[in-house]
């Protein structure tokens, strides 16, 4: 996992926990590719990300790569 990625929107909770304090924007390398997720500090620094099947983490890559690409690659 890396550091908070400030070009991601945030969700209202932690995707991990449902934790609402202390949020940011991280980046997970996924077998898919990279994607943005919502986590508190605590989830972030445990590493502890959720489960997506194949085609919800193809999804949130591609809309991952729209937030870093917004006018395309």
């Amino acid at each position: 996992m890396r550091t908070p990625w400030s070009r991601c929107p945030l969700a209202g909770r932690c995707e991990s926990c449902g934790d609402t304090a202390d949020l940011a924007a991280y980046e997970a390398d996924t077998l898919i590719g990279p994607l943005c997720l919502t986590l508190c500090r605590i989830c972030a620094e445990d590493h502890c990300t959720p489960f997506f099947d194949a085609a919800t983490a193809t999804r949130r890559t591609l809309d991952h790569t729209e937030h870093l690409y917004p006018n395309g690659a």
